[in-house]
């Protein structure tokens, strides 16, 4: 006589029970405690394959379904393995994971080819909750999340969960790869712009720990390249690993950079955007655009105060006339060279100082230094000014590390 798992187990019910002619609906109230303290073990019938969640589950479904003499049950079909996943679009970071993360990915990388241009990452969703707080509360094991009861559902079905992102692929790749130890496969060296978007993918998931490694590693190398001009954004690199000097450094160089835009805030032309990203925090702008406002404004008080009188300046920039008994049309060429000076550089216009502290101080200095002139003691403010520029320290903020 042949033997298997079904008929083993109704060995084990009671030989008195006797089969219906067609399945019974249940009429008792199933106890769901389980589900507190559910072990995750899946039981599956031998003949249909359906899967349940306690044993005496399976002993109904068994006594009900096949019996001698049951009615018959069509075979058990669960869900494909991935119904998104689209053919050569999958990237396997971790061998059987139980999730995919799905990003979309522009015509210019690598993976334009897919289909519904969409990458897939097959992850372990632990690996994740553990390295993210945000992926904890979102898929963890404490979590009522429906991203959660997805991956719990998936778990029993044997069918891998999937969590849409909208993160550059790219970035995304090297971050995963890192977290699950691929290190063999993490490039040597990338660019200052890919090393951004992984900045930008750690502070949105709070992966700043698990990521510093492999940040000290990548980025510190290329930190002399923070400061050049279209990489302003490096300060968020700065700011989510906690680079205190580079974050100085690259900060001053917004200060003296940046130009006003009345209507986006700091505006950096060699920017690709124009302006900071936006993730680097609004409190961080905020005090850069403070400070840059207040080298402005001594520069342009100083302006103002050329001719009051000297006993109203708390220190006027004149030097005293050396022309004797000409000291009135000296006086007149005074007057003469700053009106000719105002209009020439626009000193009375906001345009003029909505430029970058840098060509505002460039173009006062080209202002020519005439006998008996204010403009030298200008251009010596001018420098001053520019030299007690500072950059932000990055302990007067909450900083992502």
């Amino acid at each position: 006589m042949e033997s298997n798992e079904g008929e083993e187990l109704l060995e084990t019910s009671s030989a008195s029970h006797t089969t219906p002619e067609k399945a019974p609906p249940f009429t008792e109230t199933l106890d769901d405690a389980w589900i507190d303290n559910w072990d995750m073990k899946v039981y599956r019938c031998a003949y249909c394959n359906r899967p349940f969640v306690t044993y005496d589950r399976l002993l109904d479904h068994l006594r009900a379904w096949h019996s001698d003499d049951s009615p018959k049950i069509a075979p058990y079909e669960g869900p494909s393995i991935n119904p998104r996943a689209h053919p050569g679009s999958i990237v396997v970071i971790a061998q059987g994971g139980d999730m995919f993360l799905e990003t979309p990915c522009s015509p210019e990388s690598p993976w334009a080819t897919y289909m519904n241009g969409m990458v897939q990452y097959q992850v372990a969703s632990q690996v994740l909750w553990i390295a993210s707080p945000v992926f904890r509360k979102m898929f963890g094991p404490e979590s009522n999340l429906k991203e959660a009861a997805e991956l719990r559902r998936s778990q029993v079905f044997g069918t891998p969960t999937v969590i849409s992102l909208d993160d550059d692929p790219q970035a995304l790749e090297i971050i995963l790869m890192a977290l699950h130890h691929q290190n063999d496969l993490l490039p040597q060296v990338i660019e200052m712009k890919e090393m951004i978007h992984i900045a930008e993918i750690c502070d949105k998931y709070e992966f700043h720990q698990a990521l510093k490694p492999i940040a000290d590693k990548l980025f510190l190398p290329m930190k002399d390249d923070a400061i050049k001009p279209g990489n302003e954004d490096s300060l968020l690199c700065c700011y989510v690993f906690g680079y205190e000097d580079v974050f100085a450094e690259v900060s001053k160089e917004l200060i003296l950079r940046g130009a006003w835009n009345p209507g986006q805030g700091l505006h950096f032309e060699l920017s690709e955007a124009g302006t900071l990203s936006s993730s680097i925090p609004g409190f961080v702008v905020e005090r850069l655009t403070r400070v840059r406002k207040s080298h402005v404004e001594s520069l342009r008080k100083t302006i103002r105060g050329l001719y009051k009188e000297p006993n109203s300046q708390e220190e006027g920039l004149r030097r005293p006339c050396t022309g004797g008994n000409h000291r009135e049309e000296c006086e007149a060429l005074q007057l003469g060279h700053w009106i000719q000076s105002a209009a020439k550089y626009n000193l009375n216009d906001d345009e003029m100082w909505n430029q970058s502290l840098r060509s505002i101080s460039s173009q006062l200095k080209e202002i020519k230094d005439l006998q008996c002139s204010w403009a030298r003691r200008l251009h010596e403010v001018v420098d001053n000014e520019l030299d007690s520029v500072e950059g932000l320290k990055l302990s007067d903020f909450s900083s992502a590390k």
